[in-house]
């Protein structure tokens, strides 16, 4: 078994072996008492010698061919030792095997795209993998996090440049999959406006507490995008909603306060508008805007009875 490998000598004291076969061998001499050889192959052997001699306990046959003068270029065969050993040689092209050694892979410097944009941090294959840094020129925006086989995945934050103040702010600082919010993060609309819980394939979905533009603030249960299921929202005024809802709307069983006036609603609801229940006094003593006259009783002998008939009723029409 030989190898094929080419040396390059620039000077007299340094002398370059590279071998592009599967066992890849290189020997760098930096003068005649250094010599480092380095097998990055299955079985990785290194051998340093500090010797005067170079490679006296591991002689090689090596025949010289085309040699040129002062070493610019020689090609040579060597025949490893019996005691080493023996590996199957490759039988892919010197071309092929120098694209995939060339091939982006661990921790590298900047890498700059035609279109400007530009990425710091690690990659595998190609692709962007493990931790580092995007920048898109045209946007200005910044992806600082996780990545994986090309795409955000993990923990990272996404921010973009604001034109006016030339400075960065964070749009969505969270969890990542397949390129899209997934888990848990916080998403920032503007400096008023922000969710922070749950998403699933870049929708709000799950458990999340939003904060409106106008103040109010709605806390519980979300499905694609919308408020879905059983939350409580707060509105600016002091009212306050309990109950459950269905694509971003009240609609089932719930609790309206309106702690402004003293009263509550409690009944059902269909598409965000109230259609049976009972509204009574709620804290009307504290409410800073109470009704002119308070709520009279209902005398009936069991009002629960006519609600649940009332509801069936509208449910059947629906």
């Amino acid at each position: 078994m030989c190898w094929v490998v080419e040396i390059r000598s620039w000077s007299m004291p340094l002398m370059e072996i590279r071998s592009w076969c599967v066992p890849i061998v290189e020997i760098r001499s930096w003068c005649v008492s250094l010599v480092e050889i380095r097998s990055w192959c299955l079985l990785v052997v290194e051998i340093r010698r500090w010797g005067m001699l170079l490679m006296d306990r591991w002689s090689c046959d090596m025949h010289l061919e085309d040699r040129w003068s002062c070493g610019v270029q020689s090609r040579i065969s060597v025949k490893p030792p019996a005691g080493m050993p023996s590996l199957k040689t490759s039988s892919q092209s010197f071309t092929a095997l120098l694209e995939i050694s060339s091939q982006k892979c661990g921790l590298k410097n900047t890498v700059f795209s035609p279109s400007g944009n530009e990425y710091t941090g690690e990659w595998q294959n190609d692709k962007k993998h493990g931790k580092g840094t995007q920048v898109w020129k045209k946007s200005g925006a910044i992806y600082n996090g996780e990545w994986k086989f090309g795409k955000y995945d993990g923990y990272g934050t996404y921010s973009v440049l604001v034109a006016q103040s030339k400075k960065y702010t964070r749009k969505y600082c969270g969890a990542w999959k397949n390129g899209k919010k997934h888990g848990f993060g916080t998403y920032f609309y503007n400096d008023f406006s922000v969710y922070e819980g749950e998403w699933s394939e870049d929708r709000r979905s799950g458990w999340g507490r939003m904060h409106y533009n106008n103040g109010d603030i709605y806390e519980g249960a979300w499905m694609k995008g919308k408020s879905h299921g059983l939350g409580i929202i707060r509105y600016s005024n002091g009212n306050w909603y309990e109950g459950t809802w269905r694509d971003g709307r009240k609609d089932g069983h719930g609790k309206f306060y309106f702690c402004d006036k003293g009263q509550i609603y409690v009944g059902l609801w269909v598409d965000g508008v109230a259609k049976c229940g009972s509204l009574s006094d709620f804290g009307r003593d504290e409410a800073p805007n109470p009704a002119k006259y308070p709520i009279p009783k209902v005398h009936l002998v069991d009002m629960e009875l006519v609600l649940r008939e009332a509801e069936s009723t509208h449910l059947s029409q629906q």
